[in-house]
């Protein structure tokens, strides 16, 4: 979620399965109930924020609160274990820098590494299309793969939905 966001409205991203990291920058305040209900593939979470944000009681329905790894601000992993609903989490570790820590993910053998001014897309086979559209589902780009690796230029607060294979990517550019 970049920076820009303050709040994450309820159901944003309900049963959505896409994803296995989610990445919360500081200035995210609230995630909505229901946000991320459902998101059952979701086994990190990296905040780059100290005071927890606040939740709701169904904002992480369906993430396992056992196996899901917390990555938060360094000495604040007390605060969102003595907050409720965070406190639900077991597994809380701590990093300097959180958020760009976890810039990488993989995906049905798909590498996306967030890199200077884009995406990188590798483990891709020969010859796979790759299709970019925005969020209205309009068509942005398509493109097929020669080699196994991808760049895909992404402005800062910029989202596409991005398709490889049998798998869809919501992908929110960063800043450097």
């Amino acid at each position: 979620i970049p920076s820009q966001v303050t709040t994450v409205e309820p159901n944003a991203f309900k049963d959505c399965n896409g994803f296995n990291t989610l990445l919360i920058e500081r200035n995210v305040a609230t995630l909505g109930d229901y946000a991320f209900s459902g998101c059952t593939g979701i086994n990190k979470i990296a905040i780059a924020r100290s005071v927890p944000p606040t939740v709701f009681a169904n904002t992480f329905n369906g993430i396992s609160r056992v196996t899901c790894r917390v990555v938060v601000p360094t000495g604040a992993s007390h605060s969102y274990q003595t907050t409720a609903i965070w406190s639900g989490f077991i597994y809380y570790s701590e990093s300097d820098n959180p958020v760009s820590s976890v810039y990488e993910t993989s995906v049905n053998q798909i590498k996306l590494q967030y890199i200077s001014g884009g995406l990188m897309l590798e483990g891709l086979s020969e010859g796979e299309v790759v299709t970019m559209y925005d969020l209205r589902g309009i068509l942005l780009k398509q493109e097929r793969i020669s080699g196994s690796s991808l760049f895909i230029k992404l402005y800062p607060g910029e989202i596409i939905l991005l398709k490889v294979s049998d798998s869809v990517f919501k992908v929110v550019g960063t800043r450097d």
